[in-house]
């Protein structure tokens, strides 16, 4: 656990690339392995990333720019951006049970800004 608080719960951040995490990934095995076997992985969470397995693989083996304030909710952005998958940033965004689970798995996304919250997916 940092002194922010980041990388919070068993398996949290384990294996993870991610330049710089901030007030993020809390909870039960949260961004492991996010960025992993990847060339660029994620450059930074900030205030994301809260809930069991919430980013998990996110960027496993594909690249997310930033998320910021974004993937709250048990398995939020689960393995998004993954398999050769892009996102360019997720602002303020999924936020909900399963929110952005799976977007861009071997696709790409611009970025994801104020959208899908609120909701079980």
């Amino acid at each position: 656990v940092r002194t922010d608080g980041s990388c919070k719960g068993l398996y949290a951040c384990l294996g993870a690339k991610v330049k710089l995490v901030d007030n993020s990934c809390v909870g039960y095995s949260s961004c492991s392995s996010a960025g992993k076997n990847s060339a660029a992985g994620i450059r930074k969470i900030v205030s994301s990333c809260h809930g069991k397995e919430a980013c998990k693989y996110a960027a496993y083996k594909g690249h997310i720019g930033m998320i910021d304030g974004s993937c709250i909710g048990d398995g939020a952005c689960f393995e998004s951006g993954r398999d050769g998958g892009s996102i360019g940033t997720i602002v303020s965004s999924c936020r909900g049970k399963k929110a952005c689970k799976y977007a861009a798995y071997g696709g790409s996304i611009g970025s994801i800004d104020d959208s899908c919250n609120n909701g079980d997916y």
